[in-house]
């Protein structure tokens, strides 16, 4: 690339003029992405990277952090370093970065969302931890209708990472069966009379109940007193 420079005597007056080579510089984003250009630099000067340092997004599985730039012949350099490099050709900068794995977080939590276990640390990709725990002491409220059997977690362990993950479990919902009838005596607290039994164990009466007894004993005449705790 060469450039008109203009030249006049001093003490004639006389002008002339000369052809100087003058060059391109390019600094580009790893996507190709122009950062800065300068050009028309004059063979044997300097430059001054000006522009703002680049950037590259996180994705998933790294943060990436700006480490320099890389030549046409793959050296790499420091800005420092280029804005110390005689120019006599012309340039082309990348941008290059350096990788840092993100780390999450997976949970795995109750039906109430309290959380029973947690592994941190772990990266995109990684399998997602095994729950540790007895799965038959994760368990759901029966209502009137239905009990609930533990299933499965909603995430299985042949996944793998994608993000901050909570794992939460899954019922089976099964209709009541009640298969036995028994009589139930009246405690200080609970009610008594004949109650019908699921084979979950909810108990629900049948016909008229008896009053729980209180905090008192019967006696065989039928008086109470105090019932000692």
């Amino acid at each position: 690339v060469t450039g008109i420079t203009t030249y006049t005597c001093t003490v004639c007056g006389t002008t002339w003029t000369d052809d100087v080579a003058t060059y391109t510089i390019k600094f580009v984003n790893e996507n190709g992405l122009a950062v800065q250009t300068l050009s028309n630099i004059a063979h044997g000067n300097k430059i001054k990277f000006t522009a703002d340092t680049p950037t590259k997004a996180s994705d998933k599985a790294n943060d990436y952090t700006f480490a320099g730039w890389i030549a046409a012949d793959d050296t790499k350099y420091t800005t420092a370093e280029i804005e110390d490099i005689v120019i006599t050709k012309d340039w082309i900068f990348k941008a290059y970065y350096t990788a840092k794995p993100r780390e999450y977080r997976v949970s795995y939590v109750d039906v109430d969302n309290r959380v029973l276990q947690t592994e941190t640390g772990l990266h995109y990709g990684d399998p997602i931890p095994v729950f540790e725990g007895d799965t038959k002491t994760i368990t759901k409220k029966y209502d009137p209708t239905y009990h609930y059997v533990f299933e499965k977690w909603s995430i299985s362990t042949t996944e793998t990472v994608a993000g901050d993950t909570v794992i939460a479990p899954v019922f089976t919902k099964v209709e009541h069966d009640y298969t036995e009838t028994k009589e139930k005596k009246p405690t200080c607290e609970e009610a008594g009379g004949k109650v019908k039994v699921c084979t979950c164990g909810i108990e629900q009466a049948i016909g008229e109940t008896i009053a729980p007894l209180g905090h008192t004993d019967v006696k065989a005449d039928g008086t109470k007193v105090p019932h000692t705790i």
